[in-house]
């Protein structure tokens, strides 16, 4: 019994074997140097000559073979079987810091880097740094941070550490063009709201028309009215018995003339009077 739990927790157990270690840029086998592997939430680190892959893996694989400051050679894996032969890039190590215009960290802000036809993804760490093996070579490192972004070019150098201080102040394209018109329909509303507010300023300050509430002469004797002065009395009439003799003309389109000769009628029939009011004439109905 104690056998076949002992076998049952093997198998269920990812088996580890050697492997090859290729050169990508030569085609030749790797046989010098340190192994160093993450994989699962777990590192080891071995001579190339005992090291030993696991069979498979959960959450992708990385593999680092090297030694000195940093390794020469890296591998990144995704998860599943592991391959007996294992295509090792040239590359080197790049540490980089993420800042604001005033040399503040920036924590926990994406980072792409891209070398070619490779894209790396990442996140800054609680202290604004990150860290990533990539392939030897020319790469672009871009992040943004809200409205703003940069970007930088780097070499990274076979074996070594490449450090980079990544400067966050530009802004966004997409969020400049916000900004932009966001200036333009401000101001645009703030016109808008002052039109819809202003009245323009009355030079007389008489009695504003108002609905008819008060009955007046001329009301009992319209069908005796000409037209013209039937015109006149209705205009008084909408604007509550009163009227600046200059709206007066205006409102009925009666010419100067006709207009007073109508006036002096209806006022010798007692249906209206003529006033003044800050020294201009003013007509007014006659009340009952």
């Amino acid at each position: 019994m104690r056998v076949l739990v002992v076998l049952i927790v093997l198998l269920l157990i990812p088996q580890a074997y050697a492997a090859i270690f290729v050169d990508s840029s030569t085609g030749e086998e790797v046989t010098q140097g340190v192994v160093r592997l993450e994989y699962d939430g777990m590192a080891q680190e071995f001579l190339l000559t005992d090291a030993s892959l696991p069979s498979e893996t959960t959450d992708g694989l990385l593999v680092l073979v090297g030694g000195g400051e940093t390794y020469t050679y890296y591998a990144r894996l995704p998860a599943g079987p592991v391959p007996a032969a294992i295509i090792m890039h040239p590359g080197g190590l790049l540490m980089g810091e993420l800042q604001d215009s005033t040399n503040n960290l920036l924590v926990e802000k994406n980072v792409l880097v891209s070398c070619g036809a490779v894209e790396e993804r990442l996140m800054s760490d609680a202290t604004g740094r990150f860290r990533i093996f990539l392939p030897a070579g020319p790469c672009t490192v871009s992040a943004s941070a809200g409205d703003y972004a940069g970007s930088e070019d780097v070499i990274i150098t076979q074996g070594e550490v490449t450090s980079l201080d990544l400067i966050i102040d530009r802004g966004v394209a997409g969020n400049g063009s916000n900004l932009t018109w966001l200036l333009w329909i401000i101001p645009l509303l703030v016109i808008l709201v002052v039109l819809l507010m202003w009245k323009p300023k009355r030079d007389w300050k008489g009695p504003k028309p108002k609905k008819l509430e008060k009955h007046f002469i001329a009301e009992q004797h319209r069908e005796a009215l000409k037209e013209k002065e039937e015109l006149i009395v209705d205009e008084l009439l909408l604007r509550g018995g009163t009227c600046r003799l200059s709206e007066l003309r205006t409102a009925t389109k009666v010419p100067r003339t006709s207009l007073l000769r109508c006036l002096e009628g209806l006022e010798q029939r007692g249906l209206l009077v003529k006033k003044e009011h800050n020294g201009k004439p003013v007509i007014e109905l006659v009340k009952k």
